[in-house]
């Protein structure tokens, strides 16, 4: 068996029971965008991989276990349940190379209530184990701006779903960020909370749905700058866009055929329209314009030496 290196020390080694080596040929590590994640906000772990050796190494699964491996306690210290395997496909790491990995545990794991939780990133295969340091994490239930409930309408022959729509203000790393929230509260499923963006909070974000049930959604970014999206009752965008107020302040505007749209503002991304200056344009124009000479430098005298004025310096004006 090849020894491996263990970053994390004895938390790590007594949560997995590995046994290290000396050698140190490979090293694990694992993080996250952040600490404090929403309730079914998305949590993406991003796994480095480092190989020390001058050889190349092949991490891959088997038939009944996956290479890559995470281990969850919840607030009341009991392992959390594991919902679905981790869908690792083999890696090769040439020698002193580093690979990175991101899985999103929300799927994978019951991470379905509030507290703090600690993720313990392992790999385990053939002649390789290791361990990284244990994360830390703590899951929040989000304060809603804005809620809807309606229903789509429903196929031929079929009943009718549910979506409920929510607008939520989360404050991380000094700003505001916006999510979008999509679920089927009948059914007991959430189908995605969507990261906006940026969220500059002069004013609540409008909201709208259609009469297809997608949601519309229109927020200030920026002190000049209002983004919008639509996204579909399966939590997917439909159409994203980005407006500025110089003229006019955009709005959603929900028409009598039940379609909505923006009325207002400038469309400043994307814009076909809009002619883009190429950086060989820019050299181009910048050779034509004739530089502008510095005026001379003017002599003064340094009066605060014993030394008489030059004949000859130039008089100051």
């Amino acid at each position: 068996m090849k020894s491996v290196k263990m970053v994390g020390g004895l938390v790590a080694l007594a949560l997995t029971g590995l046994t290290i080596a000396s050698a140190q040929e490979i090293s694990v590590g694992a993080r996250t965008d952040g600490s404090s994640f929403l309730l079914y906000e998305p949590i993406r772990v991003e796994v480095g991989l480092r190989n020390n050796t001058g050889v190349t190494v092949e991490l891959k699964s088997t038939a009944d276990r996956s290479w890559l491996q995470f281990f969850i306690v919840d607030p009341h210290g009991r392992e959390v349940k594991q919902l679905a395997a981790v869908d690792a496909s083999p890696v090769v790491i040439g020698p002193r190379q580093t690979v990175s990995r991101v899985v999103n545990l929300l799927p994978l794991f019951d991470l379905r209530e509030e507290g703090a939780y600690t993720i313990q990133t392992m790999i385990k295969a053939e002649g390789v184990q290791a361990a990284a340091m244990p994360l830390k994490i703590s899951i929040c239930r989000s304060r809603d701006l804005w809620t809807q409930t309606v229903g789509l309408p429903p196929p031929p022959g079929g009943k009718t779903q549910y979506r409920t729509y929510a607008l939520i203000n989360k404050h991380e790393r000094l700003r505001d960020v916006l999510y979008a929230s999509i679920r089927d509260e009948q059914a007991g499923v959430v189908f995605g909370m969507l990261d906006l963006g940026r969220y500059v909070a002069l004013r609540d974000p409008e909201a709208a749905v259609d009469k297809a049930g997608n949601l519309h959604v229109l927020w200030r970014l920026a002190p000049r700058q209002l983004g919008y999206v639509e996204i579909d009752p399966f939590a997917e965008y439909v159409d994203r866009a980005v407006y500025n107020d110089l003229i006019s302040l955009p709005h959603l505007v929900q028409a009598s055929d039940g379609t909505v749209h923006v009325e207002g503002g400038q469309k400043i991304w994307p814009n076909p329209d809009k002619n883009v200056v190429t950086e060989a344009e820019l050299d181009r124009i910048a050779a034509m314009i004739e530089p502008v000479k510095p005026p001379p430098k003017k002599h003064w005298w340094e009066f605060w030496k014993r030394t008489p004025r030059p004949a000859n310096a130039p008089a100051v004006k």
